[in-house]
């Protein structure tokens, strides 16, 4: 029998880029450029990948690392991720509800926040 729990918790992570907000931005709202930092691993291997970046629009990236030449169960980890866009304003923030989980089995359900504010030249 599988345990499940639920751990309500609020955590951040602050980071400063040497680009604009508008820049920033544009790393998650356009396909290709989200595609060059949110892809897997080096060996990634897609089975899935959607992308609507819209409010009510949804992302889904599915795909298996590791092990890829190995058969069976054995042979690597599918993780999927799934999110909806809840909120957007352009250059200042991105909201959206996610979930995730590693061979079908669920470890996650959050709702992110990303906040962009400029900082000297970034």
């Amino acid at each position: 029998m599988t345990t499940r729990s639920v751990v309500h918790a609020t955590f951040t992570l602050e980071r400063i880029y040497p680009a604009s907000p508008e820049r920033v931005f544009r790393a998650f709202a356009d396909e290709t450029a989200k595609a060059k930092w949110f892809a897997g691993p080096d060996g990634f291997e897609t089975y899935e990948r959607q992308f609507d970046f819209r409010v009510g629009g949804q992302e889904v990236l599915v795909g298996k690392h590791g092990q890829m030449s190995a058969p069976g169960p054995g042979g690597g980890t599918v993780s999927a991720f799934h999110c909806v866009y809840q909120d957007i304003v352009p250059g200042e923030r991105i909201v959206y509800a996610y979930r995730m989980a590693l061979n079908d089995r669920p470890i996650s359900v959050s709702l992110a926040t990303v906040e962009l504010k400029p900082d000297g030249q970034g």
